[in-house]
């Protein structure tokens, strides 16, 4: 998989639903911090960007909504990992 290939999506998945400067920073952020097939959650989001829980909620959420991120099954509430498409 094509790291790089995959992070300018990423960037353009979030430009394209409004983000702004804030926004594309921290997801590059959490990109050099999550791994490609990581499950990871809020507190997670939390420690890696050194945001509060309602950021990183909101933050998720964002993600979600632009396809970067998709819930993950049985692995508990509120786990997620990076989109790979």
């Amino acid at each position: 998989v094509d790291i790089q290939g995959l992070k300018v999506n990423y960037i353009k998945r979030i430009k394209a639903i409004g983000a702004n400067k804030s926004t594309l920073q921290k997801i590059d952020a959490l990109l050099n911090v999550v791994e490609l097939e990581q499950t990871f959650g809020r507190t997670e989001v939390v420690n890696a960007l050194n945001i509060s829980p309602t950021a990183a909620s909101k933050f998720i959420g964002k993600m979600c909504q632009a396809g970067v991120l998709e819930t993950v099954e049985g692995k508990g509430k509120g786990k997620y990992r990076l989109s790979c498409h």
